[in-house]
């Protein structure tokens, strides 16, 4: 079983388009944002680590500080200095609240700097044993140099982490005043330790002792000179003031007399050493301060720059998907239009072109075709291309048009040869019909006649299907029973349809000939489909639009899809050359629908109630008149050419044959009723019947004095004639040949006003 084929929708030229111009644009946008928001986020991150290391100036300058007090004061009380106590405990409130707010500030900055997390931990570890190692200390339980050295651990893990700290700058140069301001602390530290020391070791002076102090004091004793290059020009012409000032030389030779165990003025010495950490702390808070500025500048300038960058990349980007947009709008116009031009030129252009070709007209390929200018890009080339096969499309449209009219005129002039065959053909056999005598021959003359009365009407199908008009036409109106009984004589199986119930109606000349060939058409097709043995009926009846004709045979019907195929057909008829290449040629229809087409008549098949099809003809109001022909004998159209009769059976009345009569069908009454309406046609009396034939009325003198044959013996009919008295048919026959031939003297008669005209062949 195959499977059928999934049709995906396809997206819009429009939208293939717009997504290969932003892909990119979106990119690009998300890069310029993703970059924007970076350096947005770095921006932020040094102002907050700018904010955070201003915050943390005075913190860690008053813990430091007020921690190397503590330290000096508990190793001169470890020394023996009594009345240091009072002042050591007050020292020692501000250190605990100093460390509490030490402990918070290193809390934000190890968000900022995660480096510097070991030694937040350290002092934190350092801060729960603080208060235990001053009992000790107090208690004399822990010595003084562990004392000490505890001290200088608390004070060492914050000289590392501000070393640390220094290294998460999101500027080098912020990083390296922080490094330089790391090395100024520990030089501060260094002096410090070594004066604290140094109150210790004035009153327990051991070995051990002065050498650590010998070792401190060198670290300081001569400051490096890279760290004094590296200070600003204003603290370096403090640092070089404080080196030359008194308290600095005070301090120095205190600390070299206390290593040689010399006597010095040790306030003096405390005093100096006082002041040389007092300024050199202020050197500190005066760089630090100098360093936060710069990373606090920095950070405006990251956070400047990034908001620009971000505006910037957003404005282009902005500017890209515009150009982007206008450029695929203008595409997607420029090929909407190609579509646009193109479709006009297919559905409009090109049939009213094809049209005219078609009606004989024959425009030059290039001119008729316009050129579809659209640049010369490849959507220029794509037009160009279109263009061409326009040009190709309409040159062989116009070959393929001129091949058709030759192939028609050659049609039709064999048509027309073959129509004025026929006709000469009909006078001939007329001629031969008038002058002969002899049953048999008659027989036979009258069998030629009918197929040549056929033979013409094919011939007309073949001019009505090449768009010509057939020749015979009537100036007068006919009687519409004249029509139908006409037509029905042109069928080949004419004594099967039996013709009743028909309106006192009237046709315009000039419709008479093409409304009976219709009407022969249906009812020979009629005769065709249906059996042999069962009837074909005709009957009319004057309608609210004009008069319905309805010819219904007995046949075995037709398929659904197929008589809706067939009722199209009749609807709207195709052109000559579709029925040239149809594959069921039904060459009657095409006919019907020609001719339908022509006078607005409907024809419509359906379903008879007798299994067969059932053809309903809606002559509409245009083809009717309402008047009576002047007194003439009536001329039914075409002229009725002698019927092929069956002899009649024995018993039989002496006519050839009898006219049948349809029987009332309900809803078709015998007689038409009286309508109030655009058609009426005369008053309500019938036209006066036909003259009735009477036996031997007209025969020869001589047949009359001729002794009647004895009857011949009865013999096996080879044809399809029944057997029966030849002397009775001859007699009929005889009678039929002299009524038909006048008939034919009061044709010529009426001739005169007729308008028949036969092309040449």
């Amino acid at each position: 079983m195959s499977k059928r084929p999934v049709h995906r929708r396809t997206r819009s030229i429009r939208a293939r388009v717009l997504s290969i111009a932003l892909i990119p644009v979106v990119a690009m946008l998300l890069i310029g944002f993703g970059l924007s928001g970076y350096l947005v986020k770095q921006g932020l991150s040094s102002q907050a680590f700018a904010d955070v290391h201003r915050d943390g100036i005075p913190i860690t300058s008053a813990y430091v500080a007020d921690l190397e007090k503590e330290r000096a004061l508990t190793m001169g009380v470890l020394a023996g200095r009594g009345g240091d106590r009072e002042e050591l405990a007050a020292v020692r409130r501000k250190v605990d609240a100093d460390l509490t707010a030490m402990i918070g500030w290193a809390g934000h900055v190890a968000q900022y700097a995660p480096q510097t997390s070991g030694q937040i931990t350290q002092m934190r570890q350092y801060a729960v044993r603080f208060q235990s190692m001053r009992a000790a200390l107090d208690a004399g339980k822990v010595s003084a140099t562990d004392g000490f050295a505890f001290y200088n651990k608390m004070l060492e893990a914050l000289v590392i982490g501000a070393k640390r700290f220094a290294l998460v700058a999101s500027n080098a140069q912020v990083a390296f005043e922080n490094v330089v301001a790391s090395d100024l602390f520990a030089f501060i530290e260094s002096l410090a330790q070594a004066h604290s020391l140094g109150v210790y070791v004035q009153a327990q002076r051991t070995r051990a002792n002065v050498a650590q102090f010998t070792v401190l004091s060198a670290s300081y004793r001569e400051p490096p000179a890279t760290l004094i290059v590296n200070l600003t020009p204003g603290e370096q012409a403090r640092f070089a003031q404080l080196l030359r000032s008194p308290e600095w030389a005070a301090l120095r030779a205190g600390d070299a007399a206390l290593a040689a165990g010399k006597k010095f003025d040790a306030s003096g010495w405390d005093r100096a050493s006082g002041a040389v950490q007092n300024e050199l702390t202020q050197l500190y808070l005066s760089h630090s301060a100098y360093k936060s500025d710069l990373a606090e500048h920095h950070a405006r300038s990251t956070l400047l720059l990034s908001v620009s960058v971000a505006a910037g990349v957003a404005v282009l980007t902005l500017l890209i998907t515009l150009i982007s947009l206008r450029s695929a709008n203008r595409l997607v116009a420029r090929l909407r239009r190609l579509r646009d031009r193109t479709l006009e030129l297919a559905d409009r252009d090109l049939p009213a072109l094809m049209a005219k070709i078609g009606s004989g007209e024959r425009p030059d390929a290039a001119s008729a075709v316009p050129r579809l200018e659209f640049g010369h890009d490849e959507i220029g080339e794509v037009a160009e291309a279109f263009g061409k096969a326009q040009h190709a499309a309409v040159t062989a449209a116009v070959a393929e048009a001129e091949t058709r009219h030759g192939v028609r005129a050659v049609f039709l002039n064999i048509a027309h040869r073959s129509q004025a065959i026929v006709h000469r053909q009909l006078r001939e056999l007329d001629q031969i019909e008038r002058s002969e005598d002899n049953p048999d021959l008659l027989d036979r003359l009258f069998h030629l006649d009918h197929l040549a009365t056929r033979a013409r009407r094919n011939a007309e199908n073949l001019i009505i299907l090449g768009g010509e008009k057939v020749g015979r036409q009537w100036r007068h109106p006919v009687s519409l029973n004249d029509v139908i009984r006409g037509a029905v004589s042109e069928t080949k199986d004419y004594t099967r349809v039996a013709v009743g119930g028909i309106p006192d109606a009237f046709l315009a000349g000039s419709a008479v000939a093409d409304v009976g060939h219709l009407l022969a058409e249906l009812v020979d097709n009629g005769t065709s489909f249906s059996p042999p043995e069962t009837r074909v009926t005709v009957r009319a009846n004057i309608v609210g639009k004009g008069v319905a004709v309805e010819i219904e045979d007995q046949g075995l019907g037709i398929q659904p899809e197929v008589l809706g195929r067939l009722n199209d057909l009749l609807h709207q008829p195709p052109d000559f050359s579709f029925m040239a290449l149809a594959g069921d040629l039904r060459i009657g229809l095409f006919v019907v629908a020609h001719l339908a087409a022509k006078y607005d008549i409907r024809v419509k098949l359906r379903e008879s109630v007798y299994g067969g099809v059932q053809a309903v003809i809606l002559l509409p109001s245009t083809v009717m008149v309402d008047e009576r022909p002047a007194a003439r004998p009536p001329v039914p159209p075409p002229p009725p050419r002698p019927a092929l009769p069956e002899p009649p059976a024995t018993g039989s009345s002496g006519l050839l044959f009898e006219p049948t009569e349809l029987a009332t069908v309900p809803g078709y009454p015998a007689e038409p009723e009286t309508r109030d309406g655009p058609l009426q046609w005369g008053s309500a009396a019938r036209r006066a019947p036909l003259p009735q034939r009477q036996a031997q009325n007209n025969l020869n003198p001589n047949l009359l004095d001729a002794p009647e044959p004895p009857p011949p013996a009865p013999v096996a009919d080879s044809g399809s004639r029944d057997s029966g008295s030849h002397e009775r048919s001859a007699h009929a026959l005889a009678a039929f040949q002299r009524g038909t031939a006048q008939a034919r003297a009061d044709a010529r008669t009426s001739a005169a006003s007729a308008t028949d005209s036969v092309p040449p062949g």
